[in-house]
């Protein structure tokens, strides 16, 4: 098994603050759309969480999160997450509808929203 790195904390809260001036020149977007996934949301995050602490400290990220109007407390998850955790990304865009409007719509509202390179 492979030894995980967890990099040096105040090193990369540094860096990224030093990313948040330079929302213009995002490298890379994460985007999530849900409907009624409270009980999966935080392992999808998570695994965007090992993801850039593995291979993308040097990146600036954006992440967008569209919930279509789920009926569980998924945001409430969402949010409690990114307290913890928002110092990860250059730009968060929360998209949360109060009543379903339904998939596609949700992927063109994500789509529309996107910044980064890649």
């Amino acid at each position: 098994m492979d030894d995980i790195y967890i990099p040096n904390v105040v090193g990369l809260l540094y860096d990224i603050r030093d990313r948040k001036d330079m929302k213009k020149q995002l490298d890379y977007t994460f985007a999530i759309t849900m409907y009624n996934q409270r009980n999966k949301i935080v392992e999808t995050l998570e695994s965007i969480r090992f993801q850039i602490l593995r291979y993308g400290r040097e990146y600036a990220i954006q992440l967008i999160i569209s919930d279509d109007g789920s009926e569980d407390d998924g945001t409430v998850v969402v949010d409690e997450w990114l307290s913890e955790n928002e110092e990860l990304f250059a730009q968060i865009d929360k998209l949360y509808a109060e009543q379903n409007h339904g998939t596609c719509n949700s992927f063109c509202n994500v789509l529309e929203r996107v910044e980064g390179k890649f």
